[in-house]
């Protein structure tokens, strides 16, 4: 337990509702219960199956439940009303079903509920569009698939990355060149010149290439990612850069896209309007800062690990005193703790209600110490796993900036 478990949160619905709950914490079916709003909550149709596994976080036990609960009281002027348990779902939990088989079922209807609550969540936090800002939209904008177009740009990019990483910019450059907008920008990595012109990318390919190739030089993908606005995607991969020993060393390496429309041969495709990298090497060149930098990354991935496995609520400490938040990326900013106690569970209790573990795959610095990023691999319990590019703006080794490149729907 953390110091926050000495926090007491009482509210109405907990101390009418406590002596049914806690008898029934266990019950995987009230968990989705419980993670359904009173707008629209149904009667439940599932039944008791126990599966021999422990849920990991309860409605009223959890860490993201006491958060919660204390944003609701901090911005609910009168008291809460105490909700009502069906009597067709306490009925229904009563009996207990052996086949496994329907367990299955419905712990996939489970997530798959879970999963469309969340998307309305995430949908709810979306700028709202303007309806006068906008012209109104040729035929062929009407037939767009963003998700698709931001999907196919950010594959066919993670290829020539790869291909030209292996020395084979001459078989690669003409299609990977093709990949941008006509007016673009790249910082590879950042904390270095802007590239704003073709001409100048290719002649980095080149002084790159001539030095690399004879050395065995390669870059792997590990992995790719979609924001939610479906305009910007990430690359997260490893790089083997030669030494002055003749060695080579790994090293992270994270592509952020900016993808943009234009109409080619009567068709709408996507291009590339901006590429920023996040990658340095070891040695002598890093900085103390660099290793703030990373050690500032790995502390706030931790302590979100913590929070998804009911361990602590360190992850509300982990930002600078003026911060942005943009998770997923796509959604409305949040600026303040405050929001972030209500934005989190409430996503958390919709997309997790058992809970989640966190797997970092790698952290990189860029050339300028001030950012970074990371690979991380959500794996919700009970659920699937979802891969997410953090992209970072460290501040005195705190997160002043955070876009985390991830989609739900």
């Amino acid at each position: 337990r953390t110091p926050w478990a000495q926090v007491t949160v009482i509210t109405a619905s907990a101390n009418l509702m406590a002596p049914a709950l806690l008898n029934m914490w266990h019950v995987g079916c009230f968990l989705l219960f419980a993670a359904i709003p009173a707008s629209s909550r149904k009667a439940s149709t599932c039944s008791f199956q126990n599966n021999g596994e422990d849920s990991l976080t309860t409605p009223v036990d959890s860490l993201l439940h006491k958060v919660a609960n204390t944003q609701k009281l901090a911005n609910a002027p009168s008291k809460a009303k105490a909700g009502k348990v069906s009597g067709e779902f306490a009925s229904k939990i009563a009996h207990k079903s052996p086949r496994e088989t329907l367990a299955r079922a419905q712990r996939q209807q489970q997530q798959t509920y879970s999963l469309t609550q969340a998307a309305k969540a995430t949908q709810a936090r979306m700028p709202r569009q303007d309806s006068h800002a906008k012209p109104t939209p040729s035929p062929e904008e009407a037939k767009l698939a963003p998700k698709e177009i931001a999907k196919d740009v950010t594959s066919k990019y993670a290829k020539k990355l790869e291909n030209i990483g292996k020395g084979k910019w001459k078989d690669n450059w003409k299609s990977y060149k093709k990949l941008f907008c006509k007016s673009f920008l790249v910082v590879d990595p950042v904390g270095t010149d802007k590239i704003t012109c073709k001409g100048k990318l290719q002649k980095a390919f080149k002084d790159s290439d001539g030095d690399k190739k004879k050395k065995g030089f390669s870059l792997t993908v590990k992995a790719t990612s979609i924001a939610q606005d479906y305009e910007h995607a990430a690359v997260f991969s490893t790089m083997a850069v030669p030494t002055a020993n003749g060695s080579d060393e790994l090293v992270n390496r994270t592509d952020f896209m900016m993808i943009a429309t234009r109409k080619k041969k009567k068709k709408i495709v996507g291009c590339i309007s901006s590429v920023k990298t996040f990658w340095s090497r070891s040695g002598t060149a890093v900085s103390d800062r660099h290793k703030a930098t990373k050690d500032a990354i790995r502390n706030y991935l931790q302590a979100l690990h913590e929070l998804g496995t009911n361990q602590s609520l360190s992850y509300f400490s982990q930002f600078a005193g003026n911060f942005t938040v943009h998770d997923p990326l796509g959604t409305e900013p949040m600026t303040s703790v405050e929001e972030l106690m209500t934005a989190i569970p409430e996503l958390a209790k919709l997309l997790a209600p058992n809970g989640f573990t966190v797997d970092v795959e790698g952290v990189s610095v860029a050339a300028d110490p001030e950012y970074g990023s990371a690979h991380l691999v959500l794996n919700i319990i009970g659920g699937p796993s979802v891969d997410i590019i953090d992209i970072f703006q460290i501040s005195e080794g705190k997160v002043k900036d955070l876009k985390a490149v991830w989609h739900i729907f």
